[in-house]
């Protein structure tokens, strides 16, 4: 299936996980804002992916954009897929090697200094022995009966004796409900000396269109379970503005594209967050599984109920 035939699966995809982030990440140079709203990457074939971002400008300019991975190799918006949704607000799609990682976003406004914002490294959920990272959504296909959903993690051993086994048995996703997903068999088990990692994509699949994921666990039904609490990650690129935001992109990175974005000319302003929201405090990761256990044992405690 190409993922990118239409604009639509992604205006689809960005209105069911609009609060998974609650509030706009955002990248300035002092003069032009960018507002990051969400997004998420697809398999496009087996070489390329699809990175599509939910963007939105401030000051009624021109801008270009281009996203570097981790090896400083820039990628420019491509413009036969990229869409302005609204004035202002736009659906960017990148292609990028099914391998790379992003990096940065860097904005390059028309008349103006160029700013990056920056993709944090994931959070790492620990038992002890396992270290379990999830990196994001490499596909998302939903239908009026179904959705599959494939992630990018990784777990590494983190003992120095002993083995630990990584197969699809170890996965699951649990929906809003306290549903539990099991993870299609799409590699065989892979041994994980210790000190080593194994990164690998989990697939699931026949899920409920109605399901929102809300967690996904590793070993669930052991003693050594670790639980990652998508409703506040899932598809959250996880990017922040780094302390002082580079006026160029990496070094290495190739110069800006000369041509004009011309799906950038942006004619609205966005409306500012209010003062009291701008820092909210953040929940700890204690905090944030804690919380995600406590609504999944209301929800199975109702369920018992029934």
């Amino acid at each position: 299936m190409n993922a990118i035939r239409s604009i639509l699966p992604l205006v689809l995809i960005l209105g069911l996980i609009a609060a998974s982030n609650a509030y706009p990440l955002q990248g300035s140079n002092g003069a032009v804002t960018c507002v990051v709203f969400d997004g998420y990457k697809s398999h496009y074939d087996i070489n390329t992916s699809a990175l599509f971002l939910d963007v939105g400008m401030t000051r009624g300019i021109n801008a270009t954009f281009e996203v570097v991975d981790q090896n400083n190799k820039t990628y420019p918006v491509d413009l036969s897929r990229a869409r302005a949704l609204q004035p202002g607000r736009f659906a960017l799609v990148f292609m990028v090697p099914r391998t790379s990682e992003v990096a940065y976003l860097t904005v390059i406004p028309e008349g103006s200094n160029p700013f990056s914002i920056a993709w944090d490294k994931p959070i790492k959920y620990t038992n002890g022995i396992a270290n379990f990272r999830f990196y994001g959504i490499t596909d998302w296909l939903l239908s009026n009966t179904s959705q599959t959903i494939s992630v990018d993690i990784s777990l590494s051993n983190n003992a120095t004796e002993g083995e630990i086994v990584m197969s699809p048995e170890n996965f699951t996703l649990v929906d809003q409900w306290g549903w539990r997903y099991f993870a299609d068999v799409t590699f065989s088990s892979v041994i994980i000396p210790p000190k080593s990692i194994m990164r690998k994509e989990i697939t699931f699949a026949s899920i409920s269109p109605r399901s929102r994921p809300a967690l996904l666990e590793y070993d669930f039904a052991t003693d050594r379970a670790i639980q990652i609490p998508l409703d506040t990650s899932l598809i959250e690129i996880q990017m922040s503005v780094p302390p002082e935001a580079p006026a160029e992109a990496p070094a290495g990175a190739a110069p800006p594209a000369a041509v004009a974005n011309e799906t950038a000319n942006v004619t609205q302003t966005l409306p500012q967050l209010p003062p009291q929201l701008e820092e909210p405090k953040p929940m700890t990761t204690q905090e944030k599984v804690m919380a995600a256990r406590e609504r999944l044992a209301s929800v199975q405690e109702m369920m018992r109920k029934k």
